[in-house]
C-alpha cells in the first residue's frame, strides 16, 4: 500500500510539473525564433582569419569580400553605408557621406533614432538638390537660353512636386531631431505669479479678481429649512 501511495504522489507531482516544463520550453523557443540571427562576432572572427591569410585562394578571397559587405551593412547606422545605396556614382557617394557626417557632428547624434533621422534628413536634402538640378537643366539647356515646351512644362510640374515633398520631409525630420535633442524641462511653480517662457505666464486669477464673500440674510434661512 505504501508503494502504491508513493507512486500516486509521484504521478501527481509529474502531472503538476509537466505543464510548467512545457511552458518553459515554449518560452525558450519563442526567444530563439524572435531573436535576429545576426552572429556578428562569428562573422568578424571569420573575416579576421581570412584577412590574416597570406596566400588566399579565389574562393577565400570572394568569401572575405562577402563578409566585409555583410559586416558593413550590419554597422550601417555608424558608417552610413545604408545611405550610400541611394547614389550610384562613387564620387557622389563620398560627398553624401560627408554631408551626413557633418550633420551628425553638428547635432551629436548617437542613438538609433537620432541616426535614423540623420539619414532621412540627409536623403531628403540630397533628393531636393537633385530635383533642383534637373529642373534648372531642363529649363536652361544652354547658358542664357531658356527653352520650354509642353512636354518640358509637364516634367517641371512633377519636379516641383518632388521638391516640395523633399522640403517637407527635410523640415519634419529636422524638427523631430531638434525635439529629441532638446532637454526636458521640469518646472515646479510655487509662486502666485510665475513666468515660464517669453510669452507664457501663470497668474493667480483669484488674487486679481477676488471672489466677494456674500453674507447670508437671516430672512433667507427659510429657503434652506
Amino acid at each position: 500500500m505504501n508503494n502504491i501511495a508513493k507512486l500516486n504522489k509521484s504521478e501527481k507531482a509529474n502531472a503538476l510539473t509537466e505543464p510548467k516544463k512545457i511552458s518553459d520550453e515554449i518560452d525558450v523557443l519563442k526567444q530563439i525564433f524572435t531573436t535576429p540571427a545576426i552572429n556578428e562576432d562569428k562573422l568578424l572572427q571569420e573575416c579576421n582569419e581570412l584577412a590574416n591569410l597570406k596566400n588566399r585562394s579565389q574562393e577565400e578571397e570572394e568569401r572575405k569580400d562577402k563578409l566585409i559587405n555583410e559586416l558593413a551593412i550590419l554597422n550601417g547606422f555608424n558608417n552610413g553605408v545604408l545611405l550610400q545605396t541611394i547614389v550610384n556614382d562613387a564620387t557622389l557617394q563620398q560627398g553624401l557621406l560627408k554631408i551626413r557626417q557633418n550633420f551628425i557632428s553638428e547635432y551629436k547624434c548617437q542613438t538609433s533614432s537620432e541616426l535614423m533621422l540623420a539619414d532621412r534628413i540627409t536623403a531628403a536634402y540630397w533628393r531636393g538638390i537633385r530635383y533642383e538640378m534637373y529642373l534648372n537643366r531642363i529649363m536652361e539647356e544652354e547658358p542664357g537660353k531658356l527653352s520650354l515646351n509642353e512636354f518640358k512644362i509637364k516634367i517641371l510640374k512633377e519636379l516641383h512636386k518632388g521638391i516640395d515633398l523633399a522640403n517637407r520631409q527635410f523640415e519634419i525630420g529636422l524638427t523631430l531631431l531638434q525635439n529629441l535633442k532638446q532637454p526636458r524641462l521640469n518646472v515646479k511653480v510655487t509662486a502666485d505669479n510665475a513666468y515660464l517662457a517669453q510669452n507664457q505666464q501663470i497668474i493667480n486669477t483669484e488674487e486679481i479678481n477676488p471672489v466677494k464673500e456674500k453674507s447670508l440674510n437671516p430672512n433667507d434661512l427659510g429657503k434652506f429649512l
